[in-house]
């Protein structure tokens, strides 16, 4: 996960910022309350706005003006990033801009037992070590 900026909001207020973050039972939402906690601490309004993901977050840090940073997959956001055919979609890569990587996301694969597809061996990270046996 990382936080964008979006390069056309950046005149706005500092005291006046707005973070679209994820579904407001997820992960991603109670990281916009924590860092609305951690602005409020310095003297700065931080509006948090859920949301159904990572797409929608993208378009709304480009389209809303209430809205100057999201929390994005890192996969989405380098997918817009490598985008040349779509328009719009570079139009948003030129105007966001990483501000933070915020954790290293997991993705877990599950499998029947028995099933060809489970009868694995270890699996491999992005670092390339084993993560462990399926």
């Amino acid at each position: 996960m990382v936080l964008v900026l979006g390069g056309a909001s950046i005149a706005v207020a500092a005291a006046d910022l707005g973070i679209i973050t994820g579904g407001e039972k997820g992960t991603n939402y109670q990281f916009g309350l924590n860092l609305q906690g951690l602005a409020k601490q310095k003297g700065m309004s931080l509006t948090v706005y859920p949301s159904r993901g990572s797409i929608e977050n993208v378009f709304a840090v480009y389209q809303q003006s209430a809205t100057q940073l999201g929390i994005v997959q890192s996969d989405v956001l380098a997918f817009v990033s490598r985008v040349q055919t779509d328009p719009v979609l570079k139009r948003i890569a030129k105007k966001s801009k990483m501000v933070f990587p915020l954790y290293n996301e997991e993705i877990h694969i599950l499998g029947r037992a028995g099933s060809s597809a489970a009868c694995g061996t270890a699996a491999s990270r992005s670092d390339g070590k084993a993560a462990g046996n399926i």
